[in-house]
C-alpha cells in the first residue's frame, strides 16, 4: 500500500518526504504496472486509488463551465447526532473513524447543513464514484429522448448494428433502461471471472488481459439468455455503455462530451469531473466517474429540483418524471436480484427507487458510493466510501440508517 501512495503522489512535491527517489521514478512506467499487478477497484487498493482514479487510467476530463452554484453553510447539530451502527454508537462527526467513509455531505434546501472528510479526502478530491455514474449518465441521455433522438421504443440494433448479433440483437432501449435485457453475464463483484470483471479486464482497468480487446469488442461477445427481453431485472454495467454507445450514434460525438454539455456544465460545480476512457478511448459510462463530494451533493439537488419544479433544475420533461415511473414491478419481482437486496424497490433509467411508499431516489456505485434524495424533505446526502466489500446489503442497510436518522433530525428541528 505504501508503494501504491508512493506511485500516485510521485509527481507531487510532497513525494519527496515520503518516497525514496527510486519510487519516485519512471512513474508511468510504474502507473501500467499497478494496472498490471493490481486492483484500483476493490478493496485493499480503493483506499488510495479512488481518490486517484485520473493518475492511473485514460481519462477524459468533464469542464464544469463558468458558472459556479455556490453552496450556503447553514450551522446544524448534526456533527454529534448519535448514530446507531449495530452494538456500537458513536457521532456522525466521526462515523469515518469506525467505517471506511471518506466523505460525507448533507444538503437541506440546497444548503449545506453537514459536511466530514476523512481517509485524506478534502473538499477538491474527486472521488471515484462507481456506478453512481449510470446514473448521471442517464441525466446525459435523457435530453435526447426528448427530442426524438432516441425511441424508447426501438431496437439497439436500429442504431448499433454491430451490437445486431450479440444479446441486444432483438431488446428495445427501454429495455436497456430498465436493466431488463436477457443476457448470458454476470454482475459479481467478488467472483474474479465474473461477466463484470471480466468487462473491466476487457477494457484494460483490472489485471485478467493480455490484450484486451476494449470494451465494445466484449459488449459484442455477450449472448442472450434464454429467458425473453423485458421479462426479468439483472442489474448489469454493460447495458449502460451500450445506452452510451447509442448516445454517441445520435449525437455525433463522445459520450463524455455528452455528459459534459448536458449534465456537469449545467449543475454549477465547483470543480472539473473526469471519466476514465478504455484502451480504445470508448468512454466508461458503467463506472467511470470520479468528481467532487460536494460537486455530487449539487448534483442531487438539481436533480431534486428537477423533480419537484425548483432551481436549479435540469431542462427536461423527461427528468421532471423521473420519480414517477419505478420501472416494470413484474420483471423486477422475476429477477433474482431484487430478493438479494433489502431497502430498493425499484430500478429505471439508471436509478433506484428506495421503500415500497416513500418517493425517495438514489444513485448508487459499489464500495459505498451514494446520492441520496429525498424530494418531500428537500434534502441530499452524498456519501463516498472505500468499503472492504462491494456490495454487502449489510453496508447499504448502515448507509440508508444513517440518511434516515439524519433526515429525522433535520425534521425535528425545524
Amino acid at each position: 500500500m505504501i508503494r501504491l501512495l508512493c506511485l500516485l503522489i510521485a509527481t507531487l512535491p510532497i513525494a519527496k518526504g515520503y518516497c525514496s527517489d527510486e519510487e519516485i521514478t519512471n512513474t508511468f512506467s510504474q502507473q501500467q504496472s499497478v494496472i498490471a499487478h493490481h486492483n484500483g477497484f476493490y478493496f485493499p487498493d480503493n483506499r488510495v486509488t479512488y481518490q486517484n482514479m485520473g493518475k492511473l487510467y485514460p481519462n477524459a476530463t468533464l469542464f464544469n463551465g463558468n458558472h459556479i452554484w455556490k453552496l450556503n453553510t447553514v450551522p446544524s447539530s448534526l456533527d454529534n447526532l448519535i448514530i446507531k451502527d449495530g452494538n456500537e454508537s458513536y457521532p456522525l462527526g466521526k462515523i469515518g473513524n469506525h467505517r471506511k467513509i471518506d466523505s460525507v455531505v448533507v444538503l437541506e434546501k440546497g444548503n449545506i447543513r453537514f459536511e466530514k472528510y476523512f481517509n485524506g479526502q478534502t473538499e477538491y478530491t474527486r472521488h471515484q464514484l462507481n456506478s453512481v455514474t449510470k446514473s448521471v449518465s442517464w441525466l446525459a441521455i435523457q435530453p435526447l429522448i426528448d427530442s426524438g433522438k432516441i425511441d424508447p421504443d426501438a431496437q439497439v440494433s436500429h442504431y448499433l448494428p454491430e451490437l445486431a448479433h450479440s444479446a441486444w440483437g432483438d431488446a428495445k432501449v427501454s429495455q436497456v433502461a430498465a436493466m431488463t435485457t436477457s443476457l448470458q453475464y454476470d454482475e459479481d463483484y467478488a467472483k474474479p471471472d465474473s461477466g463484470f470483471n471480466r468487462y473491466l479486464a476487457a477494457g484494460n482497468f483490472i489485471p485478467g488481459e493480455q490484450n484486451p480487446p476494449g470494451l465494445l469488442a466484449f459488449l459484442r461477445g455477450i449472448k442472450k439468455a434464454a429467458h425473453p427481453q423485458g421479462s426479468q431485472f439483472n442489474y448489469a454495467t454493460v447495458n449502460t455503455d451500450v445506452m452510451c454507445l447509442i448516445a454517441e450514434k445520435v449525437a455525433n460525438k463522445p459520450a463524455w462530451q455528452i455528459i459534459e454539455d448536458n449534465v456537469w456544465k449545467k449543475i454549477g460545480a465547483e470543480r472539473d469531473a473526469f471519466i476514465l476512457l478504455d484502451n480504445k478511448g470508448q468512454t466508461f459510462c458503467g463506472a467511470g466517474m470520479s468528481a467532487t463530494t460536494r460537486d455530487i451533493a449539487r448534483l442531487g439537488q438539481v436533480v431534486l429540483n428537477t423533480v419537484t419544479g425548483n432551481t436549479p433544475r435540469f431542462d427536461s420533461p423527461g427528468l421532471a418524471n423521473l420519480i414517477k415511473d419505478k420501472g416494470n414491478k413484474k420483471a423486477w419481482d422475476a429477477g433474482d436480484y431484487g430478493k438479494k437486496i433489502s431497502y430498493e424497490q425499484g430500478y429505471n433509467h439508471f436509478w433506484w427507487f428506495i421503500g415500497d411508499k416513500e418517493q425517495i431516489i438514489s444513485a448508487e456505485g459499489i464500495n459505498g458510493q451514494l446520492v441520496y434524495i429525498d424530494p418531500e424533505k428537500n434534502i441530499v446526502i452524498a456519501v463516498n466510501s472505500s468499503f472492504v466489500n462491494s456490495d454487502a446489503d449489510s453496508d447499504w442497510k448502515f448507509l440508508f440508517s444513517v440518511a434516515s436518522q439524519i433526515t429525522d433530525q433535520l425534521s425535528q428541528n425545524k
